[in-house]
């Protein structure tokens, strides 16, 4: 009987993400974070070119040629208040977190905003599908010239928060299996730790909006990279920004009747006023952990949803659209741990 030299098994994988300085060339990973079954679908699609000539009836190995790469794929994670996601924002945003603070340190990102520092850079992943070997040894994959395009942030009732990424990529290449580092953060969920812990939603007039109770809410982030592609090159060079900046947001609200504050969702969809939208998640000090996302001017952009599903809570489904208003940009993203930068 001949026995498996070198057997695998889907325990221990894990992916790692670092900062290029130069988009493109590829570098080693300065974050790491485990991976679970269906968490990523990176991938590396060659196109093949066949020539066009019909001399044989069928084509002939000689007359096929490699064509244009490129990268795509999901990856979805547990959040952390650390762990270096942030870093992934600051590209998907193309924006620098202004870091304050001396531990706790606060990371705001503006929505909407544009720094000309990001230009030039991009992100290399490693991803280790082999995450335990009985024996032997065996390389990682590595996805260079990466840039995400979308961003899914999804809280609720008695979970961890997820984050869940689009990216795109220039090339693949593979490395040895490095030795990963994973951070011992809080995690990000709900219920919060804090003795005192922030309403989670906040909604109405900036700056005194009102508390309303919410079982689910998600912020989707997407962010038009048009690929650039040059005659010579198989890879395609750093993206360039494409279409509008969309931020959108769903919710399960408790529906509270049509009192004052209780049925405003509808009032101001029917108004089309745009009010102000704060998320608020904190780790048992509020204070060292927490994450905030404030929206100064969302709109519904679908009619509230109170119907009866069942005898009990009735909760109305809301759907928000981002914008900005002059100078106020779509929102901000303020992230607060113990990390001196975002990244």
């Amino acid at each position: 009987m001949t026995d498996f030299v070198d057997r695998r098994v889907g325990i221990g994988g894990f992916i790692g993400w670092g900062e290029e300085s130069s988009f493109g060339s590829a570098t080693s990973a300065s974050h790491y974070l485990q991976i679970a079954p269906g968490d990523e679908t990176f991938q590396l699609d060659q196109e093949f070119l066949e020539a066009s000539h019909t001399v044989e009836r069928g084509v002939d190995t000689a007359d096929v040629v490699k064509g244009m790469k490129a990268v795509s794929g999901t990856w979805s994670h547990d959040l952390r208040y650390g762990g270096g996601w942030g870093l992934l924002l600051e590209h998907l945003l193309f924006d620098e977190s202004a870091d304050a603070g001396a531990g706790p340190y606060t990371h705001t990102l503006s929505v909407g905003d544009y720094a000309s520092g990001m230009a030039g850079k991009g992100l290399s992943f490693i991803v280790a599908r082999d995450g335990l070997l009985v024996s032997g040894s065996d390389v990682a994959d590595r996805y260079y010239g990466c840039r995400p395009t979308a961003c899914t942030i999804t809280c609720e009732d008695n979970a961890i928060a997820r984050a869940e990424w689009t990216l795109i990529g220039a090339g693949h290449d593979t490395l040895a299996i490095p030795t990963p580092s994973y951070p011992t953060d809080n995690f990000i969920k709900a219920p919060s730790d804090a003795s005192s812990p922030t309403a989670g939603f906040k909604y109405g007039t900036d700056a005194s909006e009102d508390t309303y109770p919410c079982r689910r809410w998600s912020v989707t982030i997407s962010q038009g990279w048009d690929p650039v592609r040059v005659l010579q090159a198989p890879e395609m060079s750093e993206p360039t920004l494409a279409g509008r900046l969309e931020v959108t947001i769903s919710a399960e609200v408790l529906f509270q009747g049509t009192g004052a504050s209780g049925d405003a969702f509808t009032t101001n969809y029917r108004a089309g006023t745009p009010k102000s939208l704060i998320l608020t998640l904190e780790g048992p000090t509020a204070a060292s952990e927490s994450l905030v996302l404030d929206f100064p001017n969302v709109r519904l952009t679908s009619p509230p949803d109170p119907h009866m599903t069942e005898t009990g809570a009735i909760y109305q489904s809301l759907e928000f659209k981002a914008y900005r208003s002059g100078a106020t940009m779509e929102g901000t993203m303020t992230l607060t741990n113990s990390d001196a930068t975002i990244g």
